[in-house]
């Protein structure tokens, strides 16, 4: 599982990237605040384009994913990754490339959020697809305390207040590091297996599961690859046949659909009363650019509906206890209490924070596949709103021990929980026809929602103070109580299994 491993980890880059943006904005945001001199309405422009520059991105990256695949989809996350820095380093003074620059990053982090979870799943066997997943929030939390890390060191050691330059230039190291092994990473087989190109499906699977090459003109492999690969191919067919009885239904199609050379089976046969008809007759209809967006519409009505409404609520849950919006704002809350002197005490202290999700996700990855997805999400949200109730007293009293404790508690368990389990999740309960439209819809309004969070945690903080951590408190419970009565248990199922359990039919 060596090659597994690594792949995953350079297809998780983007998330680093992800995590590091929002350690990095949380300790230059008072820096630009001075140095600019922006009003808090900008500071929370600033911090909320990247969400809705990620809302934007999730919906390219599902349209470059559904059309040219996985891998294509993360070369474009490395060129949002390096154009958005680029963008904020350049420009001397004012806030207009700034507030350009946050939202190229944000279309990068809806592409990484989009693709990398989706790409990790079908890459993954089902025993291990839990925590391969789960490693995207790692890498996403160690990006975090990264930039935190580094936040601090660049406070202590750069005497200037343009030092925040530094900061938003730095993350285009990792990015240029991400566009050199983007191209050494595998296409998704499942990706490969909706083309009909099973050989190069099969020489990935056999590549990731046994970390070695197949001999060119091989065509069999180990008997776990070929029996996941003929249930890949299955679960494919099946939803080709079910897309193409759809699109004839509803446009029409009646004599348009062509019969050429069919895909070979995963037997090496082509067998064209088997599977050939709906194969080819589905490769006749080409998607465009814009149909994203059709897919979106149409999930709402389809078979899925209700996997769809489940994610879309369990996005709504993750954001709108202020989950990142505390990160976010963890240094501006801090620099304001008795007990904190300086901005780089405020950034060390926020970086307590960092550490807690980046323990709370490694936990998660040890946890998820043997206790289960639902009871991680309940557990979570009764800890994360008990730590949110410390918060507000710590806020009540000015007190910044119990602030920070309770803010690294509450980050540990959030991560364990919602902010690990919601890539999880995503990954799995969509089928191939509806992944893109699903993947798109359900991480933009993730996206959205965040950016809601974001855009008034300074205005809700100001209009009722610590009261406010007493009502994410309450939405963080809420989170659970729906999880508890909605959401089925997917651990240890195959993706066709857990998709038949959220279906509708």
């Amino acid at each position: 599982m060596a090659m597994l491993w690594l792949v995953s980890f350079f297809s998780c880059i983007g998330a680093f990237l992800f995590g590091y943006d929002l350690g990095l904005i949380a300790g230059a945001l008072p820096l630009i605040r001075d140095d600019l001199n922006v009003s808090e309405v900008v500071e929370e422009l600033i911090v909320s384009m990247a969400k809705l520059g990620a809302v934007v991105g999730t919906l390219i990256g599902a349209t470059v994913m559904k059309l040219h695949g996985r891998r294509p989809a993360l070369i474009w996350d490395v060129v949002f990754f390096l154009v958005g820095p680029f963008l904020m380093v350049v420009y001397p003074s004012g806030v207009a490339l700034l507030v350009v620059g946050r939202f190229v990053i944000g279309l990068g982090i809806g592409v990484s959020a989009g693709v990398s979870p989706a790409y990790l799943g079908e890459i993954s066997p089902n025993a291990y697809r839990g925590r391969i997943v789960g490693l995207y929030e790692f890498m996403l939390c160690f990006g975090m305390l990264s930039a935190a890390l580094v936040n601090g060191l660049i406070d202590t050691y750069v005497d200037s207040r343009t030092s925040w330059r530094l900061m938003v230039g730095l993350p285009m190291v990792p990015a240029l590091f991400m566009g050199i092994f983007v191209w050494w990473i595998p296409e998704s087989p499942r990706w490969l297996v909706s083309q009909g190109r099973l050989d190069e499906a099969l020489r990935v699977m056999h590549k990731v599961h046994t970390s070695s090459t197949l001999p060119q003109g091989e065509h069999s492999s180990t008997a776990q690859v070929e029996a996941e690969l003929l249930d890949l191919w299955s679960s494919v067919e099946k939803e080709r046949s079910e897309q193409i009885d759809s699109n004839i239904e509803m446009n029409s199609m009646e004599g348009t659909l062509e019969n050429d050379a069919l895909p070979l089976l995963p037997d090496g046969s082509n067998d064209k009363s088997s599977a050939g008809n709906s194969t080819k007759r589905m490769a006749s209809i080409s998607p465009s650019y814009f149909s994203i967006f059709t897919d979106v519409y149409k999930l709402g009505f389809s078979d899925e509906r209700r996997a769809y409404f489940v994610v879309l609520a369990i996005a709504f849950f993750n954001q709108a206890c202020a989950s990142t919006a505390i990160i976010n704002y963890a240094p501006t809350v801090l620099e304001e209490k008795k007990g904190i002197e300086s901005l780089a005490q405020a950034s060390f202290a926020a970086s307590a924070t960092g550490v807690a999700k980046l323990l709370g996700a490694i936990v998660s990855i040890s946890l998820v596949d043997r206790l289960g997805r639902k009871p991680l999400l309940v557990l979570g949200s009764i800890a994360s709103s008990a730590s949110l109730l410390l918060l507000s007293v710590g806020d009540a009293l000015s007190s910044v021990p119990l602030m920070v404790t309770s803010m690294g508690v509450f980050i540990f368990f959030f991560s364990l929980s919602w902010g690990a389990i919601f890539w999880i999740i995503l990954s799995e309960v969509f089928s191939m026809k509806n992944k893109s439209g699903a993947v798109a819809a359900c991480t933009a309004a993730l996206f959205l929602f965040g950016s809601a969070a974001d855009a008034l945690f300074l205005t809700i903080r100001s209009a009722i103070g610590f009261g406010s951590f007493i009502v994410y408190a309450f939405v963080s419970l809420s989170g659970g109580v729906f999880v508890y009565f909605c959401l089925p248990e997917t651990k240890g199922k195959s993706l066709k299994e857990v998709q038949q359990s959220l279906r509708i039919s």
